[in-house]
């Protein structure tokens, strides 16, 4: 039987900006909520980072604050206490005159739905600052997209001027450099990752590492993470036999892609790949950070010379730079050919020979690694996250949305994974190493001796989430945390839909197989290839995301229905059961003043030591009155208590409901789920029309002992 238990919100007093954390109890009480930025206008898309190493945070935002009506970045930093370090409603990053200096209108591909949270923006500096991206329109004569970057100090000052630092700058129109996604080097600099319009048209994707000393952004190393050639037969000159040759307008273009931390001090690039020939790939490429000077000697095929290789060559690697693993290489031969003219050779002449020598060129591999060998109809959506292991390896796992033609039928999009090995090296990974069995490749594709193995070497593609009924694009959400992965989506109103629509979840886990061996398992007691449901949305949900500690613990968080409900979140056990109830517990009531919140744009990050900080922005109104979209915070802990729960507080209401329509004398909930097994408190508001105070209240709580899916009180 259900057990109910009736409670309402505490009222205390408004936390200050210089407050410490308003929360250490995870309690449901509005007063909780810190306001970061409530200036004029909105301020809106929060981002929240870790400072390192005095274990701060910042909080970045999108502010329409000044007069032109542009879009500017600001910036606020708290201390680990939570006591607010910089100006009030925070400093400025950048506030240039471009009309979009904005970092969540990046798409990820071609298609607009992914969420600006779902690639990363900014990074620490390993200083107490950090480092952020975005990309700007510039107005004629250029007339196209420029990528930007900024350095923050830990004092709040920007190294480069207010309109930040132009890293790719397009010479005019036909060029454009857009999408820009940026992680933190772990050496005090940043990886960064852009696609480029300037070669013929099509999107490469690049990626380079850089660090700020002394006002000037050095380069470490870095390029095009797929280039690419295409062979194509000709027929040889008089009599001789086909070769080959290279395309001159082949081309590979990226139509999404994502940059990930190796876990070796690296950049990892997952991307999506289309031939002119519509064919798609997901693909994968590495900038591979160099721990110590290394020399290699290589025996290169170039040109081919009987069964000997043609050169040999030295590489020599230099500390902290970084290299591109996977490179193209090619080789050709010259082809003579003796072709008799006259044939047959008429009677008293002598034969007439040609003699024609050209080139038939070859390729060792492309500068890129296939993580599926046939191409498919299409691929969007990479991701990926290195899972670790108390071996000499890491587990990658690369997922993508994926749908092809089986027996002349469109399929349904579904994410698709790999599983790959990551090298714990000293200098340089076993693929830049010397080679004496593949020394016509650019790479050593053959592992380093003693290394573990991972899914008994075979590099399996799994289904991991396939959604009923995803006819069209989804986004989805993949989060790793030590050795755990977490996955999670749902596709309502990408199909045209606004009804119900479930949260799918996938957890997959590194385990050990062996003294040398591991393997990649899909965690979850059923939905090996759909995933299971965790939850029901009522149709208008926001999307859900987890964030990781980093050591196998994470934090489900999402925005409720309508914008009339409220951040929730909720720590997650192994196998998807949500500690605080379906779909988590409440951090902020649905409205305020006699309006709704509509908070929206939910951005958390959790600490290794189960705690956390999640932004949002609302419209509540302020102490000024409405001033348009603001961005709040709070603080939760007891993250990693496996017993623990926000207590529930068992008191008469705040307010009493009021008729929401005549011959009606209560107020109807918001929809919510109870799908699932952790035997929480799901919490249970009512909306409270005109009331010049909370205008949304708690009224009872019920445990999800049993499924009863969508409900309503």
């Amino acid at each position: 039987m259900k057990k109910i238990i009736l409670f309402t919100l505490l009222i205390s007093g408004v936390a200050t900006t210089n407050a410490q954390w308003s929360n250490t109890t995870n309690q449901f009480y509005d007063s909780l909520d810190m306001p970061v930025a409530r200036a004029a206008s909105d301020q809106k898309n929060p981002l929240v980072i870790k400072s390192v190493p005095d274990g701060g945070y910042f909080v970045i935002w999108e502010d329409f604050r000044n007069a032109n009506g542009n879009s500017d970045i600001y910036a606020q930093k708290y201390d680990k206490d939570g006591h607010s370090l910089w100006a009030t409603n925070g400093v400025p990053v950048a506030t240039g005159d471009a009309p979009d200096q904005q970092y969540s209108n990046i798409s990820n591909g071609v298609v607009n739905y992914i969420n600006y949270q779902s690639v990363s923006h900014a990074a620490s500096d390993g200083n107490g600052g950090f480092y952020i991206t975005w990309q700007v329109y510039l107005a004629s004569p250029i007339s196209g997209y420029g990528v930007f970057v900024q350095h923050v100090r830990s004092d709040g000052s920007h190294v480069f001027a207010s309109d930040g630092y132009g890293l790719a700058i397009p010479s005019g129109p036909s060029q454009g450099y857009t999408q820009p996604q940026l992680i933190a080097d772990g050496n005090g600099g940043f990886f960064i990752g852009y696609l480029d319009r300037s070669n013929n048209g099509y999107n490469r994707v690049m990626a380079y590492c850089y660090k700020d000393e002394g006002g000037t952004l050095r380069k470490y190393g870095g390029g095009a993470m797929h280039e690419y050639k295409k062979l194509v037969s000709q027929s040889g000159p008089g009599k001789c036999g086909p070769y080959t040759t290279f395309d001159p307008i082949s081309y590979i273009e990226a139509a999404s892609f994502f940059i990930f931390p190796d876990g070796q001090g690296g950049c990892g690039v997952a991307m999506a790949l289309k031939t002119n020939s519509e064919e798609d790939y997901p693909a994968l490429n590495r900038l591979a950070r160099v721990k110590k000077d290394c020399h290699v000697i290589k025996d290169v095929r170039v040109t081919l010379d009987g069964d000997r290789w043609s050169e040999r060559r030295e590489f020599f690697y230099k500390k902290d730079t970084v290299v591109t693993v996977y490179q193209l290489s090619t080789y050709y031969q010259t082809i003579t050919c003796k072709v008799l003219v006259n044939d047959p050779v008429p009677p008293g002449q002598e034969p007439i020979i040609v003699e024609y020598v050209y080139t038939d060129y070859h390729i060792n591999n492309q500068g890129f690694a296939v993580l599926k060998s046939l191409p498919v109809y299409g691929v969007e959506k990479m991701n990926a996250a290195v899972l670790t292991t108390d071996g000499n390896i890491d587990a990658l796992l690369v997922t993508w949305n994926e749908r092809n033609y089986i027996n002349s039928t469109l399929t349904g999009f579904a994410t698709r994974g790999r599983a790959l090995v990551i090298e714990k090296y000293d200098s340089v990974p076993y693929q830049l190493s010397t080679d004496t069995l593949f020394p016509q490749l650019s790479y050593n594709p053959v592992g380093s001796a003693g290394m573990n193995k991972l899914n008994d070497g075979v590099n399996n593609i799994d289904t991991l989430i396939a959604p009923s009924n995803a006819t069209y694009f989804y986004d989805y959400s993949l989060t790793g945390s030590g050795n755990r992965a977490f996955l999670i989506t749902s596709v309502n109103g990408l199909s045209g839909s606004s009804g119900p629509s479930p949260f799918y979840y996938q957890e997959a886990k590194v385990i050990r197989q062996s003294a040398d061996s591991f393997a990649l398992k899909i965690n979850t007691a059923s939905g090996k290839d759909t995933g299971v449901v965790i939850g029901t949305g009522t149709g208008y949900d926001r999307f859900a995301f987890f964030a990781g500690d980093g050591a196998g613990n994470a934090t489900f968080y999402y925005v409720g229905a309508n914008g009339r409900d409220y951040v929730k979140a909720s720590p997650v056990e192994e196998g998807g059961k949500l500690r605080w109830g379906a779909l988590g517990m409440p951090l902020n009531s649905g409205g305020v003043s006699g309006s709704y919140y509509y908070p929206s744009s939910a951005f958390l990050y959790m600490d290794a030591e189960g705690k956390a900080v999640v932004a949002w922005n609302d419209g509540r109104k302020t102490p000024d009155g409405y001033t348009g979209e603001n961005v709040y915070i709070r603080h939760l802990d007891s993250l990693l208590q496996p017993n623990y729960q926000p207590p529930l507080l068992k008191t008469q209401l705040t307010v009493v409901p009021a008729n929401t329509s005549p011959g009606r004398n209560f107020a109807q909930s918001n929809p919510q789920s109870l799908i699932g097994n952790s035997n929480a408190w799901t919490i249970f508001q009512v909306a409270v029309p005109g009331v010049q105070n909370n205008t949304a209240t708690p009224v009872l709580a019920i445990r999800d002992d049993y499924n009863l899916g969508t409900v309503s009180v």
